[in-house]
């Protein structure tokens, strides 16, 4: 059996956005070509972008030009608007340093592990590259951004997200293996509990309780009746009527459910093998417990999709678990002091405000149905 996992996007932050709108706003330092021309914002020329340091990751030097892709990133997971852009910087340049933080970590792990990207990889990052260049290109340009700066980081994050998924599949093939030599040979069986309540039951279906707790019974005229109903209906079964049917004509379909278990459970467990030795159409003797008159069907004696579902649910936890402890050591990969690592004042300085409104105003951000 093949473990099966929800593969996450090559890239983790890409959004591919039609530029709209080519109306500038003014922010950062402005460039006048002469005087009759309109002014034309420019927020770092392609040499000051690439050399303004932002902060240390380890011993890498983050420069402007990456920060403000992560930026951009940033913004590009909300639906911004004029309305709730006056929120965003405070939420959107923490944001853009945590995820290039993390970045830059798992990446280091992953070339830490002698990862080598193949040929698809490479191809598709660069995909991403060029959708991320064309849906705001005259922003990148604004920011002095290249377009070769935009391909070694998304790169970075093609490589961090083939290594993810490289060791989330490998969890999956090591724990689905552990569990198919202890369950691959048992069988697996469903059974359907059909009950005849003996307590009352509300309008939402659930049993009524009274005030100290314990279920209001039915009387006894009603809890001899559901008996007769039950073993009636059992005896219907057994000789070969439908058991949905039969439960909808007693109308005690919204009271059974479908349950599933394996050879060896119950006596595993304390219980008794009762289930284990039914075959399909067989029943249970009718027996009491505290909502009413019970008895179970067998519906599948031998049902290996529920075996194989409880492989892979087994697996899939441990994979969850295990993968958790994985990302917090990768993330550790490069020791991170918040405040400390910061360099100089320059990203402090950068209005993220106006930042925002300038996105806007290309169309970067703030287009209909663009989000995460």
């Amino acid at each position: 059996m093949k473990f099966k996992i929800r593969r996450h996007a090559a890239i983790i932050m890409i959004f591919a956005v039609i530029l709209s709108s080519l109306t500038a706003c003014s922010v950062g330092k402005k460039n006048k070509k002469d005087d009759n021309k309109k002014e034309e914002s420019v927020l770092y020329t392609p040499d000051e972008v690439k050399s303004i340091e932002v902060m240390k990751l380890g011993d890498e030097t983050i420069y402007m030009d990456t920060a403000l892709i992560y930026l951009i990133m940033s913004y590009r997971q909300y639906t911004v608007s004029e309305d709730n852009l006056s929120a965003l910087p405070d939420v959107c340049k923490p944001q853009a340093l945590s995820s290039l933080r993390e970045t830059y970590a798992i990446y280091k792990a992953a070339m830490d592990s002698g990862i080598t990207p193949g040929e698809e990889d490479e191809a598709q990052a660069k995909n991403y590259a060029d959708i991320f260049i064309q849906s705001c290109s005259d922003i990148l340009e604004k920011c002095g951004i290249s377009n070769e700066k935009v391909y070694e980081e998304y790169r970075k994050q093609m490589i961090v997200e083939k290594f993810k998924n490289d060791e989330e599949n490998r969890l999956g093939h090591e724990y689905t293996q552990k569990y198919e030599e202890q369950y691959g040979n048992v069988r697996f069986f469903k059974v359907y509990a059909i009950i005849f309540p003996t307590v009352q039951v509300g309008s939402d279906g659930m049993p009524v309780t009274n005030t100290d707790g314990s279920y209001a019974t039915v009387t006894d005229a009603e809890r001899q009746s559901a008996y007769d109903n039950a073993v009636k209906a059992r005896e219907e079964i057994i000789g070969g009527a439908d058991y949905k049917e039969v439960i909808e004509k007693y109308g005690v379909d919204a009271y059974s459910s479908e349950t599933t278990s394996y050879e060896g459970y119950s006596s595993a467990n304390g219980g008794k093998d009762t289930l284990e030795k039914l075959k399909n159409g067989e029943a249970t003797e009718v027996s009491e417990n505290k909502l009413g008159y019970i008895f179970y069907v067998m519906t599948d004696d031998n049902a290996t999709d529920t075996r194989d579902y409880y492989i892979q649910y087994l697996a899939s936890v441990d994979v969850d678990t295990e993968y958790a402890k994985l990302e917090d050591q990768w993330k550790k990969t490069i020791k991170i002091d918040e405040q400390g690592d910061m360099i100089g004042t320059a990203w402090n300085d950068l209005d993220g405000m106006a930042f925002g409104k300038l996105l806007i105003g290309h169309g970067v951000v703030g287009n209909e149905g663009e989000g995460n």
